[in-house]
């Protein structure tokens, strides 16, 4: 079949469709109301309050309702995402929604990935429909259920173009710079304005590519070909990251902000074991018994964020493809004759190289003590590791693809991608169900904006730190932006920065006793008070001495682990 632009784009939207309607089934979203976050604890809310920041006229790096009484500036936690602020900001065009925004943004992102991963394949040889299927198969790695949007800016749509450079550039596809194509450079940029953790793997993996390209043929083009696309992922975060840089320049840097460790390094490493073990959730038992049994061996440090990283059966055989693939063709030259030998060889190099980093143990334990450790997670390269994967597999399909009629044809690997999907999903995982917790803050917030004029302060307790928060009691992280989500009136002392003005006269209020932190607070111009009883041991909690001091009974949230209090006649008999 002729690959025509309308052709490429008519499979890219296919596979776009396909893992769509495979994340529906999987999740069963017709039976989900999006208007409810799918994840409502943790990080999450972290996106869920960018959202309801761009919502209400803001941006990502400052935001005058929370971190009171100074306002919340996070240039000094600088995680810009740029591209995906952009798409919540287009989808807050049309809905006011903070959550349904969140759920949106993650299902179109799904899509996007399959689109362009689909495109990939294409430039790779493969046919329309191998590459419709796979591009599904690869937007719906089980990181995509692990993460969903509890880590909304890990979203992958970057990776393929990105991949596919490196390949090429492997190949030595190019052989002077106008030969680069322009999804070589789009892809540096959109790597650049993504996550941080995309642009500094999308760098590791150019340049690794740089140098498996010299190996092969002993011409520095190569290296120079992907030396100048990794230079454009790092000039785009850059120019990414200017505010934060422009701040730190004025202001110093924030001693509170470094605390991350090389030793987390060690713990967040890449694990070979998760990335071929089955999800906990498979439909098919001896699978789900075999994860389970590795699961009771209760490895030190497990789990953790590393489990996230699993190629599901399909990437699985395309990793072990690319293992025996690496190891035969040191031995024997006749792997080189194989066919599609020129696909796999720099696949599984760059792999190879992929694990070699970021693996407990790996290269990247000197990187972290020698350079930096503020890129700890390196169980955050699966993605393409994944992409590699999931092109090896791809690699067994043509001989079924080239048999069977063009109709036979899209019906088996449209049902290849559909058992790939539901041998991967992990709907647990995707999907906390939350929405009576959702509904009932919902509920209190209304209840209490009742109390207070609009525009009115609310000071939290207990007080934590942002962003490297150590939860109290039995509250999650995050947990104090709660409120916030739901309030329409009020202004919120959480987040402010640790080490900013905000973020320290908070700490050194809540570090009050009762009667002083009552007075310095309602001096300073809170009308409230937000009680999290979730935040403290049993016995702990200071309600009945805030109580007693203000004189005037607290009012409840259903479960009664939320109190609130008016603090306006206590300021007013100061």
């Amino acid at each position: 079949m002729p690959r025509t632009k309308g052709r490429v784009l008519l499979a890219s939207s296919a596979s776009a469709c396909l893992s769509v309607v495979v994340l529906w089934i999987t999740l069963r979203l017709d039976k989900v109301d999006l208007h409810f976050p799918l994840n409502y604890l943790a990080d999450a809310n972290i996106f869920l309050m960018r959202a309801k920041s761009i919502v209400e006229g803001n941006w990502i790096w400052w935001n005058p309702r929370l971190g009171m009484p100074f306002g919340a500036d996070l240039r000094d936690f600088p995680m810009n995402i740029t591209l995906d602020s952009a798409l919540m900001w287009l989808l807050s065009r049309f809905t006011s929604n903070p959550a349904l925004i969140v759920n949106l943004e993650w299902i179109i992102g799904i899509a996007l990935t399959a689109a362009l991963a689909c495109y990939a394949m294409v430039r790779l040889d493969f046919s329309l429909t191998v590459a419709a299927s796979s591009g599904a198969i690869f937007a719906l790695l089980p990181y995509e259920y692990f993460r969903a949007t509890l880590h909304l800016h890990s979203l992958y749509y970057a990776i393929p173009l990105v991949a596919l450079a490196a390949i090429h550039v492997v190949r030595g596809k190019w052989a002077n710079f106008r030969d680069v194509p322009a999804y070589a450079w789009i892809g540096s940029v959109v790597a650049g304005l993504t996550y941080a953790y995309t642009a500094f793997f999308a760098v590791f993996v150019l340049l690794a590519a740089g140098l498996l390209g010299f190996l092969k043929r002993r011409r520095f083009r190569y290296p120079l070909f992907a030396a100048a696309l990794a230079g454009t992922v790092c000039a785009t975060a850059l120019v990414d990251l200017s505010p934060s840089l422009w701040f730190w320049a004025r202001n110093g840097s924030n001693a509170h902000m470094v605390f991350k460790s090389p030793a987390e390094t060690e713990l967040y490493g890449l694990k070979i074991r998760y990335l071929i073990t089955p999800v906990p959730d498979h439909p098919l038992p001896l699978f789900r018994a075999a994860e389970a049994r590795l699961a009771e061996a209760k490895y030190p440090q497990d789990p953790n964020e590393n489990e996230w990283g699993r190629l599901g059966t399909f990437g699985s055989v395309g990793f072990l493809c690319l293992l025996v693939f690496a190891i035969g063709a040191m031995v024997s030259p006749r792997f080189g004759d194989m066919r599609m030998a020129d696909l796999l060889g720099p696949c599984a190099g760059l792999t190879l190289l992929c694990v070699l980093l970021a693996t407990v143990g790996g290269f990247s334990d000197f990187f972290s003590v020698f350079v930096s450790p503020e890129i700890r997670c390196y169980a955050r390269i699966f993605p393409f590791i994944g992409f590699f994967s999931i092109v090896a597999a791809a690699t067994l399909l043509p001989p079924l693809d080239r048999r069977l009629t063009p109709v036979l044809r899209i019906a088996v690997l449209t049902a290849i991608a559909v058992l790939a999907g539901f041998d991967q999903a992990a709907p647990s995982r995707a999907h906390n169900h939350t929405e009576a917790v959702y509904q009932r803050d919902d509920d209190f917030v209304r209840l209490i904006e009742t109390v207070l004029p609009s525009n009115s302060a609310v000071f939290q307790l207990p007080y934590t730190d942002f962003p490297n928060e150590i939860p109290l009691g039995k509250a999650f992280v995050n947990d104090s932006l709660r409120p916030y989500l739901h309030s329409l009136k009020y202004r919120w002392s959480w987040p402010a920065v640790s080490g900013t003005t905000s973020g320290e006269w908070n700490r050194l209020a809540a570090g009050l006793p009762v009667p002083d932190m009552l007075r310095s607070i309602s001096q300073r111009g809170f009308s409230g008070l937000w009680l999290d009883q979730g935040g403290y041991d049993p016995g702990a909690s200071p309600e009945n001495a805030i109580a007693q001091e203000l004189g005037a009974a607290p009012r409840l949230s259903e479960d009664g682990r939320f109190v609130f209090f008016d603090l306006r006649a206590y300021a007013a008999a100061l």
